[in-house]
């Protein structure tokens, strides 16, 4: 029986729907598409149906996170994996085929990932095995895919680098979060100290970012606008280099020097610039627009695009691919028919002709652009975000269709008697194109653009024209711009490194993390409290502050993922070398356990009576209840607050004013209640019930 598995259930039906047309007769059954008269059958995995084993699950013991056991390091490097309890009978039924299958086509995405996350579940196959190598679902590519299928051993190596990623990920994930946790505790933290190659780097974006941010210097100062005047109007010019003077009087004295000055033209240069779309919606560009556009956030945008692609609205949600083959070119016309049915567009969407930029078979990754399908079903079901997302997707689909976005550019460099140089720029509209899909009324266009073509400067090397004026105008430095979640992910896509060589690798890579698991990066570092929003902007919290501030430098760059891809490239032609990359992670990890310097200070609350120490989270446990409290870790002082809620309830003594409100027990009855501190001090006999207590 020939089995042919895929890494999700859509790329199965277009499958069978393409044999189907050419004489099969496959038929869906609960887990399958079966056609028992040619024994063949396509199954489909639902991304990873397997991950690598807990360290609790390798030892019961490891459930307690305990430095003295650390690292963890699964025995000869054997890392165990257990299926996910939701996906149990998708893998036994996907085993159970693989059992009688004579021959498998693995039919996972084209990339590293992909070839694994199949591969995993073929380990046992008896039989042969050949790749499919799909990267879009129209019947050209099909057919083009079946008809150069290639023998699965040739793709070990790619296997192995995707295996050996999750394997160092894990290294560093299940290491490192116990390590700094646990020393984050020592110093009076609470938060999980989450670590990884991924969240590292992405927290530290955060924090540079906002460190920029707060340090930055308002300066003020001036610039200087000559003007010069012609037939129709005043022309602008900027000084080559743009001096900023100081508040005073320089500025003034300068302007009053050009003033009547003669200036002569070097060059004029007037062009139409065309701008017509060249790329459509990846995952990372879609969240990004959702973000600034919808305030929507990453992660639930991409569960909208998962919504819409369920509803086969749109194509596969996680693509990091801006581009279409050229081969469904042939269908573009009838989607834009489906589009045009919508209504959604204020504007009629033409047919076409001419292939359009986007579609580009040089740029097809394991998967192409997000775009919609033509299948409009669905259209009414739709939520009113879900609506927004799929309008900005057909949106930027149909936009491409339409004319480029053009304007007139006039561009001219002078001099002056004294050879100081100016330059002027003016533009005008010549055909706003596809903008007027997302502007139908042209209400965006702003000035300059507002100039009229035959009102635009004309001029001739060798004019001259006197400055009438010089304006001084008065302007500000600007702090860099927090990150959004929509912009972060932006960050994350196009990170950089100060290594060239390292650079060229993780611009390769197209980043940190991937399409897919950037809004998770994200959304956890938000949950773990190491980053937080301030109104629609990211900052980091002091927990995250304080555990950058311990982490070595090469994780908290690029400079770990661009090395480790580099690794993992050469394992692709050399699989046996993957033991000696684990080996490096191993010892990685060691050196940074081994820094004794590495220590962490909670300077969250600042203790009110001895104002040196800072208050501390602790808890006892007693017959199975938690109990917590806070304690200055002060020695001299150690004193103790109550906790409310996770949080230091610190109340001051209303009768002494100068002790504070501690909790007591009473003996008999086993009620708290609460005391004055300076019982002892003063005599301060102050007490308070437990409702009292609350209402301070």
């Amino acid at each position: 029986m020939q089995v042919y598995i895929t890494e999700k259930p859509s790329v199965a039906k277009a499958l069978a729907d393409y044999f189907n047309k050419n004489g099969a007769n496959f038929k869906k059954t609960p887990s399958s598409y079966l056609d028992s008269s040619q024994h063949g059958v396509i199954t489909w995995a639902v991304g990873h149906l397997l991950y690598l084993n807990t360290p609790e699950q390798y030892n019961p013991e490891l459930k307690s996170w305990n430095i003295a056991t650390l690292p963890i390091v699964p025995t000869n490097f054997v890392f165990k994996k257990t299926v996910y309890a939701n996906k149990k009978d998708r893998f036994k039924s996907i085993q159970q085929l693989i059992k009688d299958a004579t021959t498998i086509i693995h039919v996972g995405d084209p990339d590293r990932e992909g070839q694994y996350l199949v591969d995993e579940l073929i380990e046992e196959a008896n039989c042969t095995v050949k790749r499919m190598l799909l990267n879009a679902l129209d019947d050209a590519s099909i057919q083009s895919a079946l008809e150069t299928l290639q023998d699965n051993t040739a793709f070990k190596g790619l296997s192995k680098a995707a295996q050996l990623r999750s394997e160092i990920d894990w290294l560093l994930g299940m290491n490192l979060t116990r390590y700094f946790t646990l020393k984050a505790r020592d110093g009076g933290y609470t938060t999980i100290m989450k670590v990884g190659r991924v969240k590292a780097p992405t927290l530290n974006l955060v924090a540079e970012r906002y460190a920029d941010y707060k340090n930055h210097v308002v300066t003020k100062y001036q610039v200087i606008r000559p003007l010069i005047v012609y037939e129709h109007g005043e022309l602008e010019l900027q000084p080559k280099p743009d001096t900023h003077f100081d508040l005073g009087m320089q500025a003034d004295l300068k302007a009053k020097e050009l003033t009547q000055q003669q200036v002569i033209i070097d060059t004029y240069e007037k062009k139409v610039i065309s701008t017509p779309i060249t790329e459509l919606y990846s995952l990372d560009t879609l969240q990004i627009d959702c973000n600034k556009k919808l305030s929507i956030s990453p992660k639930e945008t991409l569960a909208i695009a998962q919504a819409l692609y369920e509803k086969k609205l749109t194509s596969y949600p996680r693509s990091d691919c801006k581009y279409l083959p050229t081969s469904q070119f042939n269908a573009a016309n009838g989607i834009i028919d489906s589009i045009n049915q919508t209504k959604l567009l204020e504007i009629e969407i033409p047919h076409i002709i001419d292939t359009p930029l986007p579609y580009n078979d040089s740029k097809i990754s394991a998967h192409h652009a997000i775009v919609p399908t033509g299948i409009i079903d669905a259209i009414d079901t739709l939520t009113d975000k879900e609506k927004a997302v799929y309008t900005l997707i057909i949106k930027k689909y149909a936009s491409m269709f339409l004319p480029p976005y053009e304007y007139l550019e006039v561009s001219v460099d002078f001099h002056n008697q004294q050879n100081e140089t100016f330059k002027a720029t003016q533009k005008a509209l010549v055909n706003y194109g596809y903008k007027r899909l997302y502007d139908p009324d042209m209400t965006d266009i702003k000035s300059p653009m507002l100039l009229d073509q035959n009102t635009i400067f004309i001029g001739e090397i060798g004019n001259t024209y006197t400055i009438s004026q010089v304006n001084v105008v008065c302007r500000e430095t600007k702090p860099p711009k927090l990150f959004t979640e929509g912009t972060l992910i932006k960050a994350m896509s196009s990170i950089s490194t100060d290594n060239k060589e390292l650079q060229t690798i993780i611009k390769e890579a197209k980043g940190i993390g991937t399409p897919a698991t950037r809004a998770t990066i994200i959304d956890e570092l938000l949950a773990e409290n190491l980053i937080t929003h301030l109104e629609k902007s990211l900052i980091p919290t002091p927990s995250g502050l304080a555990l950058l501030s311990v982490l070595p430098d090469r994780l908290k760059k690029a400079d770990f993922t661009a090395q480790m891809e580099k690794r993992l490239t050469e394992i692709i032609a050399e699989p046996e070398k993957s033991r000696k990359l684990l080996e490096d992670t191993l010892t990685f990890i060691k050196i940074i356990m081994q820094d004794t310097s590495i220590s962490m200070n909670n300077q969250d609350v600042l203790c009110p009576k001895c104002n040196t120490g800072y208050l501390h989270l602790k808890q006892f446990k007693k017959e199975s209840k938690t109990y917590q409290y806070y304690r200055c870790n002060n020695d001299s002082c150690s004193m103790i607050f109550p906790a409310i809620k996770g949080n230091a309830h610190i109340v001051q003594c209303p009768s002494c004013h100068k002790g504070f409100m501690v909790s007591r027990m009473n003996k008999k009855t086993g009620d708290i209640f609460y005391a004055c501190s300076n019982y002892s001090d003063t005599g301060c006999k102050k007490i308070m019930s437990e409702k009292e207590f609350l209402k301070y």
